[in-house]
């Protein structure tokens, strides 16, 4: 590195601290002097007492903080991942994992008509919304109409709605919304997982377990008989950070992008929806595209980005409800399986202050189940029952309050069926015999009398 190079400036004569602030106000003094003691400015981190919080910066952006985990953006401008941070590798904020290019974010969308050459971006939003400001998750929307041409302009036949739901967990569902104002025959729709530069192609990214896309069936590009239902770029070695998993909700597809990018600008890794038909009509009206983005540092191999996508596409066929009732009319369950695949919850509805009970399968390894209890009417529970034992919130679930309606979640992976009842019954104090409370009480009759007689004794 060159050091720049500058002449000794001149010596500046001042006159001493008393000479020049003796004629000041006294008010003036004291105001400067509080101002040399006032604290710095608070950490980010300080804004969010919550698992996971939002916040509206001005009109444009959302900032997204899930505290020691992640801080992530989502802008008019750029969509979900203007700005990521992986808090737990990188708590300084020292290496943005999102691209360098200002014009989308970790989810870019390419979309061609046929007959047509212009290529379509969601981009440039028109509407931002934040929707649930924190507790285990946060919402937010972004809408507007897909943008082509250079310079972009809107294309009136078909605007976009994107939902976020993102938990603190790292797992963000979306619903991509499609508003085709006529039927659309296309050509191609490619869904593209976009990040750091610093993990494109080169010598040091690419060396052994640094940072590489990953399918379902391995790290070779997905094609005929290896087409993947997801997409992820993984960093399993020392330079990277988190890794970054988009998984479909339905259909298998082949690559499109696959670890390919431009140094110090993107990398990307990226599936072709239109594979064998898929999404090659998209109809007059409003069409819904599904999938989950995990962001994690525990996912670099095949097997485990499988793991978490079958998760996903194959939510629990058995919930068996105890007590309450299920679910199966709760916008984004399109398919109607008591399962939110547009929110990651399963749906639940309390009846008459009763409990809540059911028994969740883990047929398949699950992490981080959320579940919807409707009418739910009073405070978070402190304590739920897992498999008949009281665990208290926090190290093996979390919940928080929308409204009327609970969203809890059990933490960590779920690897075989567990029986949950909420709310959890309350930690009882061991009851006390009768002979134990009369010595109780003649104990503190007697600290209490020679107390006072200490009191009266010293003098006055």
């Amino acid at each position: 590195m060159k050091r720049a190079h500058c002449e000794a400036p001149a010596p500046i004569h001042r006159s001493s601290p008393r000479a020049r602030f003796g004629r000041l106000p006294a008010l003036i003094l004291l105001a400067w002097s509080l101002a040399a003691v006032a604290p710095a400015p608070a950490r980010s981190e300080e804004w969010c007492s919550e698992p996971i919080c939002a916040r509206l910066e001005g009109s444009d952006v959302i900032r997204i903080l899930a505290p020691g985990s992640f801080e992530i953006t989502t802008s008019k401008r750029e969509g979900l991942g203007g700005e990521l941070y992986d808090l737990q590798t990188d708590p300084d904020r020292l290496h943005d994992l999102s691209n360098a290019l200002v014009e989308n974010g970790i989810i870019w969308t390419k979309f061609k008509e046929q007959e047509n050459s212009t290529t379509y971006v969601a981009n440039r939003a028109t509407d931002l919304e934040l929707l649930e400001p924190g507790g285990i998750r946060v919402r937010l929307s972004i809408s507007g109409q897909h943008q082509g041409g250079s310079p972009e302009v809107p294309w009136e036949d078909l605007g976009y709605q994107q939902t976020f739901t993102i938990y603190a967990t790292g797992e963000i569902y979306v619903d991509y919304a499609f508003l085709a104002a006529r039927d659309i025959d296309v050509d191609s729709f490619q869904l593209i997982l976009k990040t750091t530069g610093d993990w494109a192609p080169t010598a040091e990214a690419s060396a052994p377990g640094e940072a590489h896309c990953v399918g379902e069936h391995g790290l070779d590009p997905p094609y005929g008989a290896t087409e993947s239902s997801l997409a992820m770029m993984t960093s399993d070695g020392i330079q990277y950070y988190a890794d970054l998993l988009m998984a479909m909700y339905v259909g298998r597809f082949r690559h499109s992008y696959w670890n390919e990018g431009y140094p110090g600008h993107d990398y990307r890794c990226a599936l072709y929806l239109t594979t064998g038909g898929q999404y090659s009509l998209m109809p007059m009206g409003t069409s819904h595209l599904a999938l989950m983005v995990r962001l994690a540092l525990d996912m670099n191999d095949p097997a485990t980005a499988k793991k978490h996508a079958d998760a996903y596409r194959n939510p629990d066929p058995d919930l068996d409800v105890i007590q309450g009732l299920q679910v199966l009319t709760d916008p984004g369950d399109r398919d109607a399986d008591g399962f939110n695949e547009e929110e990651g919850t399963y749906g639940l509805q309390r009846q008459a202050a009763q409990d809540v009970a059911f028994t969740y399968h883990a047929s398949l390894p699950r992490a981080n189940p959320a579940f919807k209890i409707l009418d739910w009417n009073e405070e978070v529970p402190q304590t739920i029952s897992l498999n008949g034992a009281v665990v208290p919130q926090g190290a093996q679930y979390r919940a928080s309050l929308l409204d009327t309606t609970l969203i809890l979640q059990l933490l960590g992976e779920r690897t075989s069926d567990v029986q949950v009842l909420l709310p959890g019954p309350a930690i009882q104090v061991p009851a006390m015999t009768r002979v134990g409370a009369t010595l109780l009480i003649v104990a503190i009759l007697g600290f209490g009398a020679r107390r006072l007689s200490r009191v009266a004794s010293e003098p006055g």
